[in-house]
């Protein structure tokens, strides 16, 4: 007789498996969602109660961050915008801070840059940032996954799960530091947080202290490193240059002067006493005595394609064309750009750009405009890459509007690329703006040096350019306007 028992199917291992994953799919699936539709709306209310707060304050806050093209110049960028943006009648007022600060790097900019949220407390934040940075150039095909924001670290849920990691990470260490104090390891918990400075120092460790101080804009501590280097070797020619930098970065120029003369003297055949005090008086606008101090060097046999380009320069500012044209014709027979330089060879190309324009030769000058373009497309600098998320991340979680700027002469397809076209950020490309402006008129109108390969410090015509154009593209598409 059959039975009537029907034995139920064992469900395998891989089924196993294959439910729990689709179950975690599931649910993480229903996570993003729930949190997609969380986020917008809590952004629209956010976006609605600071449309109410900025009617009531009457004012909407700017933070501007960035180098010496953003601190200094005649009339700089951020104080023109202001006044721009005031001028549109948008329906509040606008404040405009400027947190520029020349010599820096993006590492300073991020390091700092949740004390100025605090000291400021801005709704937008523009950067325009990257240039001082000096890590070696790779190609973008080498960005690695842990670096490039990518589709699963855009997922709400990873972030999520990130933040819960991270959480962890700081009860952890916080544990370990109360685990110091309770052992009575106070010198090793102190040591976590705070680098004590040697009170024995040698000659080169105050030197390389000077270099880490002046990195950080610690400027006082970094003279007093440079000094005590000198009292320890008065020819030290490296304490000496930096000094004198130091001194010039707090606008002491005086003293700055008279220590660059001082470090030349230390070794009259180094271009770089030369060439660093020759930069500064170019952008003092001290042409002829840029002139007098490079023809020094050339006195000296110093031949040098920097030292040649700065005397071209001084000679095109005091309206020497002629000799500019001859100046600059042998810059760009001596100058060859290293399709592998590592620190970038879009500057070089962006010089030869410049250099051709400057002597009538803009097929070559286009030629290499685009080379720098292409450049900067397939190159990167990794610190500037990662500096720039740890400013988004940070703004983020403020919910503070982000806005790249992009240098001016530069295009800002690169920023793009490396936050994938991220909607949520403003992006200001002042390629074309700029290059338009030069069809018409002298680069002197709008720039007073060359720093920057293809673009230099802003005249206040150059710094109007560019807060015309940021302040045209903030209101377009933040303001609706």
């Amino acid at each position: 007789m059959l039975s009537n028992n029907v034995t139920p199917k064992k469900t395998n291992l891989f089924q196993k498996i294959t439910l729990i994953i689709l179950g975690i799919f599931l649910c993480c699936l229903f996570l993003e969602i729930v949190m997609r539709l969380g986020g917008f709306i809590i952004i629209s209310a956010q976006e609605y109660r600071n449309s109410i707060i900025m009617k009531q304050k009457g004012t909407y806050r700017i933070m501007c961050l960035g180098e010496s093209t953003t601190e200094t110049g005649p009339n700089p960028y951020p104080s023109q915008l202001e006044e721009i943006l005031n001028n549109r009648n948008i329906g509040f007022r606008f404040s405009v801070i400027n947190k520029g600060l020349s010599a820096i790097s993006t590492t300073y900019i991020v390091e700092h840059l949740e004390e100025n949220l605090d000291t400021v407390k801005p709704d937008m934040v523009i950067t325009m940032m990257g240039i001082n940075d000096y890590s070696a150039h790779i190609p973008w095909n080498t960005v690695s996954f842990g670096h490039r924001q990518n589709f699963i670290q855009s997922l709400r849920v990873y972030k999520l799960m990130r933040l819960l990691w991270l959480q962890i990470v700081a009860k952890a260490k916080e544990a370990g530091m109360n685990l110091y104090v309770k052992t009575n390891k106070h010198d090793k918990a102190t040591q976590t947080t705070i680098n004590p400075i040697p009170v024995f120092l040698t000659e080169g460790e105050c030197v390389r202290l000077g270099h880490e101080y002046f990195s950080e804009a610690r400027y006082v501590e970094s003279e007093e490193m440079f000094l005590k280097a000198l009292e320890l070797n008065p020819t030290n020619y490296d304490a000496s240059l930096g000094l004198a930098i130091n001194y010039d970065t707090q606008n002491r120029f005086a003293v700055a002067e008279a220590t660059f003369k001082k470090t030349i003297e230390l070794d009259p055949t180094n271009v770089s006493g030369y060439l660093t005090l020759a930069r500064r008086y170019v952008e003092l606008g001290k042409h002829k005595e840029t002139e007098e101090l490079i023809k020094k060097a050339f006195a000296l046999n110093l031949q040098n394609v920097e030292l040649n380009w700065r005397l071209g320069w001084a000679y095109k500012m005091q309206g020497k064309d002629k000799l500019a044209k001859e100046q600059f014709m042998k810059v760009t027979e001596s100058l060859r750009p290293q399709e592998n330089d590592p620190m970038g060879v879009d500057k070089t190309y962006g010089r030869l750009a410049t250099l051709y324009k400057g002597i009538g030769k803009y097929e070559a000058a286009d030629e290499y405009y685009n080379k720098a373009s292409k450049a900067r497309i397939e190159y990167y600098d990794p610190l500037t890459y990662r500096n720039y998320f740890k400013v988004k991340e940070i703004l983020d979680r403020r919910k503070i509007k982000f806005v790249c700027v992009q240098y001016p002469m530069r295009s800002a397809e690169p920023l793009k690329k490396m936050f994938n076209g991220d909607s949520e950020i403003i992006f200001v490309d002042n390629e074309r703006i700029f290059k338009d402006a030069l069809n018409k008129e002298d680069y002197k109108e709008y720039f007073f040096d060359n720093f920057g390969g293809d673009f230099g410090h802003c005249t206040a015509k150059g710094n109007r350019l560019l807060a015309e154009n940021i302040a045209n593209i903030i209101v377009k598409e933040y303001f609706r306007k």
